[in-house]
């Protein structure tokens, strides 16, 4: 079977900073330190805001490869592509679910574990079924949730794509105006829910994969994206904004996020050049084992605050030295490993399933 290659090289640095921010936030939140005593920053939020530069990325990377299968291949193969996702997030999903219910035992809910079992750990994470350790998986049933459709989406639309998947982001945002207006308590349970999914935000990374496949297709209707100005003002925007949420402790507006980070991955995707630095080693490193990092590193960093708890270290400088050193070093020993000696039976096994691959 002939196969295409795509090259991104610079999104392993995306992926990686995203990562990370999540660990941050998670260390800022787990109360092993009070951080007001010395600022008033609040980088809790970088978790949420992290996760939404995930869906967008996401959103945008499976599309541009289905609209080269498709364009190249008359059709995309349904099939392939479920066993590549499969083999992609199912293994290490499985096994830290597992796990987690597992340490867990005394206090899991069976019905918690059914729902994430059958991949709705989102609607568990906001019924407080989903334990503390594992509770990060609630994004990856959202991403599951969004393929069962999505595919057949890129396939079947021919024409306005781009208004087609705009009025969709329209329509899931509404749905959640509608339960931040009215309140009950179904509702609210639906406003929750729909606030973990974020299919509006995967929607404006699949917008920015049209736009550049567009383009670099020779249809110049998008070409003002590809601007460096608007890359530019993109990445100064969503500094300015993050830094926005973090100094005055607000709720960020994820839609806002997403849009910011769709016109930065046409900038470095479009010119390799542009961001250059996410395509260094070290970004790839961290970019490759990164989602060992996100679904692991809750492991370490409740064994880190065992530890602040057990010698009494808790809201001391020590404490905080103790649980950031072993959640960092801890998340990447335990990410490695997965990826070098699980994680990577699977993935070499991708191929099979692909025309269409990253290089």
């Amino acid at each position: 079977m002939n196969k295409l290659y795509v090259s991104f090289p610079n999104l392993d640095g995306v992926r990686a900073i995203a990562v990370w921010m999540v660990v941050i936030a998670h260390i800022w939140s787990s109360q092993v330190y009070d951080f007001k005593v010395f600022t008033s920053l609040n980088l809790t939020p970088l978790g949420p805001i992290a996760v939404s530069i995930f869906f967008v990325l996401s959103g945008f990377l499976i599309t541009y490869l289905l609209l080269t299968e498709k364009n190249n291949f008359e059709t995309i193969n349904l099939k392939s592509f479920y066993m590549r996702r499969i083999l992609r997030i199912w293994p290490l999903y499985f096994l830290v679910l597992i796990a987690g219910f597992a340490l867990n035992y005394e206090e899991a809910s069976f019905k918690g574990f059914l729902m994430c079992l059958f991949f709705a750990p989102n609607i568990a994470f906001v019924l407080h079924l989903v334990p503390y350790i594992i509770d990060p998986i609630w994004s990856i049933g959202v991403e599951e949730q969004f393929y069962i459709f999505h595919p057949l989406l890129v396939r079947k639309i021919k024409n306005n794509a781009t208004l087609i998947f705009a009025a969709l982001a329209i329509f899931v945002v509404s749905i959640k105006f509608v339960g931040i207006v009215f309140h009950n308590g179904y509702i609210e349970i639906l406003r929750d829910v729909m606030y973990l999914t974020r299919f509006d935000n995967m929607f404006i990374g699949v917008i920015a994969a049209y736009m550049l496949y567009s383009i670099n297709g020779g249809n110049q209707k998008f070409k003002i994206v590809t601007n460096k100005y608007i890359g530019f003002f993109a990445l100064v925007g969503l500094v300015f904004y993050v830094g926005y949420i973090v100094v005055l402790d607000v709720k960020p507006i994820h839609q806002i996020i997403a849009m910011l980070v769709g016109l930065l991955l046409i900038a470095i995707t479009d010119n390799n050049e542009n961001g250059k630095f996410l395509s260094s080693n070290f970004m790839k490193f961290n970019g490759k084992i990164s989602y060992g990092i996100y679904l692991l590193h809750r492991f370490p960093l409740i064994f880190g605050y065992y530890l602040a708890s057990k010698y009494q270290l808790i809201n001391s400088p020590q404490g905080l030295i103790l649980l950031s050193t072993l959640t960092i070093v801890g998340t990447i020993i335990l990410a490695y490993l997965s990826n070098k000696y699980f994680e990577n039976y699977f993935l070499k096994k991708k191929h099979l399933y692909a025309k269409v691959l990253r290089s």
